[in-house]
């Protein structure tokens, strides 16, 4: 009879943990927002690879 509870339990933990990341997983939750196309465009800066001789 114990591990009939126990399943009955885990069963309703995996149904809440379930529907709760259904509802408050991730994602976007409303449409994606963008700014004026005025707007300027950062570079984006490259590291550089530096060779050091070790004899």
């Amino acid at each position: 009879m114990q591990r009939r509870d126990n399943l009955v339990r885990l069963f309703h933990i995996a149904i809440i943990a379930l529907l709760s990341l259904n509802m408050f997983g991730c994602g976007y939750k409303a449409a994606p927002y963008y700014e004026d196309d005025n707007t300027t465009v950062k570079p984006v800066k490259t590291l550089k690879r530096i060779e050091v001789d070790c004899k």
